[in-house]
């Protein structure tokens, strides 16, 4: 083969290489023609319970305990200010999940449920003609409290193995495979919005392999955000696989954070303090964007 048209060919190939392999984040200003022009994109909702804003990656903790997080704010939306509306999951949820406050949806106390004069976030998408999933894993998010408003299918995963100390709430692994199982046997052509609750921050518990970050208390926290950053990291490569993720908006927020030992305060249970009331809030669009902080 003569060299110019060898020379050619191999431009040819590493152009494609190049193309493949680097996507040209999309200007700020293009995103919302971007998003319109998906039609009804997929939304998963992933909710990481007790994960404080300052022990993941995108808001400075060190040792890089969430790189999956990392990624998703390298290329999507980093909300600097989020604030959960309660320090106790089930008054928290409410007001994510309705968009209300709390003296608005009214759940205060352990007896308190979600009533249905409350339109729910997966009640605005079934509406919109969109399948809706949740499989989630803390007790007070259980149906006899109103939380299944508007889903399809609403799960709560018991048993299994994956993680340590946790003998109440199902490990991430179970959530996980039970949403790999709901995306697989979703109809590919339908929108769908899918609502995952994990516990395993709470528990601090994760496998062995993430004890990482130190021996006491703060180090099996971080151990556990880097075990469900794993978990939440194989649900984006889930999606890509089954040829979904260029048309899923992904979200990840938690319903409170937690302390170990400022104002001399240790966990989260009535306390307002900014370690607790402070959660991340990440945005992955289904094209890179423009890193963008709010």
């Amino acid at each position: 083969m003569p060299r110019s048209r060898a020379w050619t060919a191999s431009a040819a190939l590493w152009a494609v290489v190049a193309t493949l392999g680097c996507e040209r984040p999309v200007p700020i200003a293009e995103a919302a023609a971007r998003l319109h022009a998906l039609g009804q994109p997929n939304a998963v909702l992933v909710v990481v319970d007790t994960l404080a804003a300052e022990a993941t990656t995108p808001y400075g903790a060190p040792g890089d305990p969430s790189p999956e997080l990392a990624r998703w704010a390298r290329r999507g939306v980093v909300f600097e200010q989020a604030r959960a509306q309660s320090s106790w999951t089930k008054v928290s949820m409410a007001s994510m999940l309705t968009s209300l406050w709390p003296r608005s949806h009214g759940v205060r106390a352990t007896t308190d449920g979600l009533g249905e004069s409350a339109p729910t976030l997966a009640e605005a998408f079934h509406d919109a003609g969109y399948h809706t999933y949740a499989v989630q894993s803390n007790g007070w998010l259980e149906q006899t409290f109103g939380f299944q408003q508007g889903f399809d299918r609403y799960m709560f995963p018991r048993g299994g193995a994956g993680g340590e100390r946790s003998s109440v709430w199902p490990h991430a692994d179970n959530i996980y495979l039970e949403a790999a199982r709901l995306i697989e046997a979703h109809p590919a052509d339908e929108p769908f919005f899918l609502y995952l609750h994990f516990m395993d921050v709470h528990e601090y518990a994760a496998p062995p392999d993430h004890h990482r970050f130190g021996s006491d208390d703060r180090g099996a926290y971080l151990a556990a955000i880097s075990w469900v950053d794993e978990v939440v990291e194989r649900l984006r490569r889930k999606l890509d696989h089954e040829g979904l993720l260029d048309r899923t908006i992904l979200v990840l927020a938690s319903d409170h954070g937690e302390s170990f030992g400022e104002h001399g305060v240790h966990g989260h249970a009535r306390n307002v303090f900014s370690s607790v009331l402070s959660v991340p809030l990440v945005l992955r669009l289904p094209f890179a964007l423009e890193p963008l902080r709010v």
